[in-house]
């Protein structure tokens, strides 16, 4: 099966840039908030939709990675997260995805940069 997920739902309809990690882990907050998480998809859809509505202009790296970085690293990359997560978009959004989940891989999440610095939470 597969799951469809709109974020027109999840964006204010006046926003025409998906920017700021911030502003993509809000995404992940929103879907939570309505008992719908990244894991529990995977864990039971074939594939995962995502629909990015045509008024969206971009979306900058620091978006994708708050709202999909784990993801790629969790399911071990790029092939595998594409697998799995399939984007509906404008050409030049969807080129740009692929490009940032490429760079999930090496450029992790800031907490997991600043835990092997030590300088985490309890650092």
């Amino acid at each position: 099966m597969a799951c469809t997920i709109d974020i027109k739902d999840y964006v204010p309809q006046h926003v025409p840039v998906l920017v700021g990690r911030k502003n993509g882990e809000t995404l992940v907050e929103k879907l939570a908030a309505k008992g719908i998480t990244w894991n529990a998809l995977e864990a039971t859809e074939d594939t995962i939709e995502i629909i990015v509505p045509e008024r969206i202009e971009t979306m900058n790296g620091s978006y994708f990675l708050g709202a999909w970085g784990n993801r790629v690293r969790a399911l071990g990359g790029a092939a595998a997260f594409f697998a799995k997560y399939h984007f509906h978009a404008s050409p030049h959004i969807v080129d740009a995805i692929h490009l940032h989940a490429e760079r999930a891989m090496v450029m992790g999440s800031q907490v997991d940069i600043l835990l092997a610095k030590g300088e985490g939470k309890d650092g």
